[in-house]
């Protein structure tokens, strides 16, 4: 979901703008999804200046990705969003000082 398409479809603040149903809130119920069968994650994280914006939206995009969702998908898995337009890279930073990666 890119923001310069967002922003032609919704104006200005289109993360505000974006409500269930709507077809990027279904691009990203299918995307988390598709992670979900490949990847199996514990954590799903919204970041990135249109991901954290969409904080509003966590507890039916959690609802929607669920329904049929695959059967290796983790059962207690979260969906959370990013509370800084740095989270990725604070993280990454501090995964570099630690010299350990997680796993």
């Amino acid at each position: 979901m890119g923001t310069a398409a967002l922003r032609a479809r919704y104006g200005p603040d289109p993360a505000s703008r974006i409500r269930p149903g709507d077809p990027p809130f279904r691009a990203l119920v299918r995307i988390i999804r598709i992670c979900h069968a490949i990847y199996r994650p514990l954590h799903v994280c919204l970041a990135g200046g249109t991901g954290i914006r969409l904080a509003h939206l966590l507890d039916p995009l959690k609802r929607a990705t669920e329904v049929e969702l695959t059967m290796i998908a983790r059962k207690d898995w979260k969906l959370f969003a990013a509370d800084s337009d740095f989270h990725a890279a604070s993280g990454a930073a501090r995964i570099a000082a630690s010299g350990k990666w997680p796993g």
